[in-house]
């Protein structure tokens, strides 16, 4: 019998006035890759662009880890649709941004209580936006949910 993998993307290949903080995640490799996107294609195309051969995904794999994305098979995309205000799925990038930085840095320091542990091996900067409070209430539901699905 076949291996088989069904895939439903509707919900996140739609970028279209949409914009998406994402969490990559490979318990086998130990990685967690935050990100954020208010592309055409949605956190699913993001993905994409992740994984080809000069992805920012398939680099910090390497630089970090010292491993292709090809040697793990449990990789997993979840997808936050952030709130459909100008702020978050206009071109301006800094609310995206913010919520993006207060998730990874959140689970950077929460990231010893769980198991099996794991990596940030993404990069993100801080900005004026992170003193926001729907901001920070965004990031901190994002959290909760991951860490509950972890």
């Amino acid at each position: 019998m076949p291996n088989i993998v069904r895939t439903h993307i509707a919900d996140i290949f739609n970028g279209l006035d949409r914009a998406y903080v994402y969490i990559w995640l490979s318990k086998s490799a130990g990685a967690v890759y935050v990100g954020q996107t208010a592309g055409r294609t949605g956190s699913f195309g993001r993905g994409h662009a992740h994984f080809r051969p000069l992805g920012q995904l398939r680099r910090r794999m390497d630089n970090k880890l010292g491993v292709d994305p090809e040697d793990y098979d449990d990789f997993l995309l979840t997808s936050y649709l952030l709130p459909l205000s100008q702020e978050f799925i206009g071109p301006e990038s800094s609310y995206r941004e913010a919520v993006e930085y207060l998730v990874q840095t959140n689970l950077q320091q929460l990231r010893g209580g769980v198991k099996p542990g794991f990596r940030i091996i993404s990069w993100v900067r801080a900005n004026d936006r992170t003193s926001d409070l729907g901001v920070q209430l965004l990031a901190q539901n994002i959290v909760a949910d991951f860490l509950m699905s972890y």
